[in-house]
């Protein structure tokens, strides 16, 4: 019997690095780059072939960014390391939301920025029955930054820092941190290839 070594997480690490900037107005501009290394820089190009190159923004605006928060609207697009194929690939792109999120009793209340949706993913199922093949896997670095306007106050803010850990080395850290002018926030998700039992899924499920 050959037994083959998994590549580590890291190889297909997938980061994100956001830069939001909010107005008076409660309008938002986004300075987004997202980094895919491994399996997700090969699936990216070959997305990105099947798009003529006069319909690409049209076509990332429309598929991609907008259903990144209601109402975004990309003004710019960059993207390097299409042809280099042993170069990460990276999508820098800016978009702008206006009005964002929604008032509450005079506080305004931000939507999730690049949520992670674990549960979306891997655990859609109340129970199972059956073991289940976690795979492909996932490693996932998100660092965003949020500029409020002038004399705004952050009143309130996710806990300092959290980490989970799941079945089979599964981990999931957050971290959130005030700065001058408004607040940072964390995320650094691991999740291996694994096969989950019925008896570890609400385990995994909660995670």
């Amino acid at each position: 019997r050959t037994r083959v070594t998994a590549p580590p997480l890291e190889t297909d690490l997938r980061t994100v690095e956001v830069d939001a900037t909010i107005d008076g107005d409660a309008n938002a501009r986004f300075d987004v780059s997202e980094t895919f290394r491994g399996a997700g820089a090969a699936l990216w190009r070959t997305q990105l072939e099947s798009i003529p190159s006069a319909n690409l923004e049209s076509a990332f605006d429309e598929g991609y960014v907008s259903r990144i928060l209601p109402g975004a609207h990309m003004t710019s697009l960059r993207i390097s390391g299409r042809e280099e194929l042993d170069q990460p690939l990276v999508l820098h792109y800016e978009f702008e939301v206006e009005d964002i999120g929604h008032e509450n009793h005079g506080r305004r209340m931000l939507p999730a920025f690049v949520p992670t949706q674990l549960t979306n993913a891997f655990a859609r199922l109340a129970s199972r029955e059956i073991e289940q093949v976690i795979s492909p896997t996932l490693a996932l670095d998100v660092m965003i930054h949020v500029h409020v306007p002038a004399g705004a106050e952050v009143s309130s803010l996710p806990d300092t820092e959290a980490e989970l850990g799941g079945p089979h080395d599964a981990t999931a850290r957050y971290a959130t941190a005030r700065s001058d002018d408004g607040f940072t926030l964390e995320r650094h998700v691991r999740i291996p290839r694994m096969r989950v039992r019925p008896t570890e899924y609400d385990a995994f499920a909660g995670f």
